[in-house]
């Protein structure tokens, strides 16, 4: 799962040099006023347009950012690297030079301390024009000061005509000076550090002469032959690379700084990436559209990254967007995984006597032919590979929950020595998959093993949404069930303001409430910001584990201590130890109600589910999603039914004959006869506590 893409907002620079006009990327330039020289695209004030991010700055944004959107090689750099910009030159720029990143942060430390490489490709060119690169080989120090004085420094340098399609490099300390009619697309390093020795007398906006830095420039110029470098300066011939049948893909340059690409599409092509790396999309021809997999709903291609003529008729729903030139969409090479935590620890006392400390609830055919657990992992299967299937379950189970997996899923199932509630499940699972992928953070939606879903496919695309939002650091996603009745046997979610617009709203959460009375529990019904809370969670590792941290601090230090023993000897002997003593609380307790008060703590979102979804709590439940007709019978083996109605009568194995009941559960295993009236089957737990006291262990 992954945020990309994200549009940003180009920022158009005015410059003395400018060009009055920026056609063809930017028709609509004539409303701005003065020449534009410059139109950034990954400026530190570009907005983005789109994604979790919109609004902000690309400066203020990139800190924020986690690993797999900046790529890991960059995970700790607070600002970004590289600038990519279009440059539109009216008249001739100055003559510079940059410096390289050994003499920046010698001497130029307040400044940022980094050198400047940059490349060129020309987007367009007039006759006649010319970029100039480097100095001639007969150049020496004193003619060039000498030039400087004489007002002749462009004489010194290589001349290079250009045109469309052209690419140059400029390495740091290569002087350099481009001419009037050329639209060039420019990649260079993030820096600030420009040593101006010639501008043509130009004054700057003060009316006074505009600076130059002609000794630091001499300090950084090179004189003589070229040093010998990967790249050299001047026009670079482009590189043919496999680009497969439909798209030409052409090798512009690559340095230690940065690898620049040039596609032609002639139809939908898949381009893989690197998690090691971001990557910027430049459009500078035609339209289309470009698909991002990792966000992509059902039905839509999962190609890679996907660019295609607006002919082949690209749907553009979900995760496709149309492009166009001069835009510039920042990709994340490393989408962040996201992976399914099943809760199935819990022993299900309301559905006693099939359900069993060894065979609860989840594990049993409770609706349908196949298990709870199973229909969950069923559910979630075209979201989450059973590779990334994880259940947190209990020591007494974990043997039954692995018979009832897939195989690539069995080594996933995570056994706790003692049931501690479902802040320390989830951080189980939460440092787990820390572990599994090596540092990286990872999406996590965590969810039941033995809820009811009617309506799966839509369903599956509510998770994806939740999962989109989840993506977004220190953020915290629960899916609320808009109530259809005033129920007292659920805690409540309050919606406040709306967050986030969408296919499916998104709204901040005010609060979260405990099972209220039924007076409460109608007028939570009639507001309609009231929600059910069902047990539906996801968000980042990290973000978890950072809001555990805050509030349950010595179960957050004792599970990283564990955490340091996974795939050792010495894990099981840690955790036998370790997890006892952590604390016994819900997330809904510990974190979620926690956050929603604590200022400067994760946000918490909430996105409406109506899915029909049922906890199946109890045998009445079950009954209302079997029954085909009020008041009908409802019989897991053959029935005769005599003037009986609305009765639940599970004995598989055995003719059933009922005559003037109504109303009644009955169910029969081979130890036990359950018999209750069907409005008292949220009372069959008392029984299991019953035999719990008594000591009955062969009945539980």
């Amino acid at each position: 799962m992954n945020v990309a893409p994200a549009l940003l907002e180009p920022l158009r620079v005015a410059r003395i040099w400018g060009a009055p006009s920026l056609e063809p990327l930017y028709p609509d330039a004539e409303k701005f006023i003065g020449r534009i020289g410059e139109v950034w695209l990954t400026g530190e004030t570009c907005r983005f347009a789109i994604g979790p991010f919109a609004g902000q700055t690309l400066g203020e944004a990139w800190p924020q950012m986690p690993a797999e959107w900046k790529g890991t090689r960059l995970a700790g750099q607070e600002r970004i690297p590289l600038l990519a910009k279009f440059i539109f030159s009216g008249d001739k720029l100055s003559v510079q030079v940059h410096p390289d990143d050994a003499y920046a942060q010698k001497n130029e430390r307040a400044a940022g301390g980094v050198g400047k490489t940059e490349m060129w490709y020309v987007a367009g060119a007039m006759p006649g024009a010319k970029v100039r690169v480097g100095l001639g080989a007969s150049v020496t120090r004193e003619t060039f000061l000498r030039s400087i004085a004489e007002g002749t420094t462009e004489r010194c340098l290589e001349s290079i005509a250009v045109q469309a399609g052209d690419t140059i490099f400029v390495p740091a300390g290569t002087v350099h000076m481009i001419g009037p009619g050329v639209v060039l697309y420019e990649m260079q390093q993030y820096s600030d550090l420009t040593y101006r020795v010639f501008d043509y007398n130009r004054f700057g906006a003060g009316g006074t002469s505009r600076e130059l830095h002609v000794e630091k420039a001499m300090d950084v110029l090179r004189f003589g032959p070229p040093a010998a470098a990967d790249v050299q300066p001047g026009r670079v011939e482009p590189i043919a690379l496999d680009g497969g049948a439909d798209a030409e893909r052409l090798l512009l340059v690559a340095c230690r700084y940065f690898a620049v690409e040039r596609w032609k599409f002639s139809d939908r092509v898949a381009i893989e990436t690197s998690p090691e790396r971001f990557e910027l999309l430049a459009p500078l021809a035609g339209t289309g559209r470009i698909a991002f997999p990792w966000s992509v709903p059902e039905g839509v291609s999962r190609a890679a990254r996907a660019a295609a003529p607006p002919e082949t008729g690209v749907s553009t729903a979900g995760a496709e967007f149309s492009y166009a030139p001069g835009q510039s969409w920042l990709v994340s090479g490393a989408p962040i995984e996201a992976h399914a935590v099943i809760l199935a620890g819990g022993r299900g006392t309301r559905f006693w006597p099939r359900s069993r400390t060894r065979t609860p609830k989840q594990l049993l055919n409770i609706v349908g032919d196949t298990t709870m657990l199973e229909q969950t992992v069923a559910r979630l299967a075209p979201i989450f590979p059973a590779s990334r299937t994880w259940v947190v379950t209990n020591s007494a189970q974990a043997a039954a929950v692995r018979a009832q997996l897939p195989r690539a899923a069995r080594a996933h199932v995570l056994a706790e020595p003692t049931g501690r509630n479902t802040a320390a499940a989830i951080a189980l699972a939460a440092i787990h998959l820390l572990h599994r992928s090596r540092g990286a953070d990872a999406l996590m939606a965590v969810l039941p093993a033995d809820h009811y879903i009617a309506h799966a496919q839509r369903y599956r695309k509510i998770v994806r949404a939740a999962l989109a939002a989840a993506a977004a650091p220190s953020t915290l996603v629960v899916l609320g069930i808009p109530p259809t009745r005033p129920d007292t046997g659920f805690g409540y979610i309050e919606r406040g303001a709306r967050a986030k617009s969408g296919r499916f709203p998104i709204y901040a959460v005010r609060r979260f409430t405990e099972k209220p009375a039924a007076a409460r529990a109608r007028r939570y019904l009639a507001s309609g910001k009231y929600y059910w809370n069902a047990g539906m969670f996801f968000w980042r590792a990290s973000t978890y584990l950072a809001q555990l941290a805050r509030f349950l601090p010595a179960t957050h230090t004792a599970l990283l201590g564990l955490a340091e023993t996974i795939g050792t000897p010495r894990y099981a002997a840690a955790l036998a130890r370790v997890y006892p003593r952590l604390e016994n609380i819900s997330v809904d307790y510990a974190v979620l109600e926690s956050a929603t008060r604590a200022r400067g703590s994760a946000r918490v979102l909430v996105i409406p589910a109506e899915t029909g979804w049922s906890d199946i709590g109890s045998w009445a439940a079950v009954y209302e999603l079997l029954a085909e007709k009020s008041g009908g019978n409802v019989a897991a083996g053959k029935l005769l039914a005599l003037d009986s109605a609305g009765n639940f009568l599970w004995s598989p194995d055995k003719f059933v004959a009922a005559v003037g009941i109504r109303d009644l559960v009955v169910v029969e295993t081979p130890d036990a006869l359950l018999i209750c009236p069907r409005e008292r089957s949220q009372d069959v737990g008392k029984i299991v506590r019953w035999l719990d006291e008594h000591k009955r262990r062969e009945l539980l």
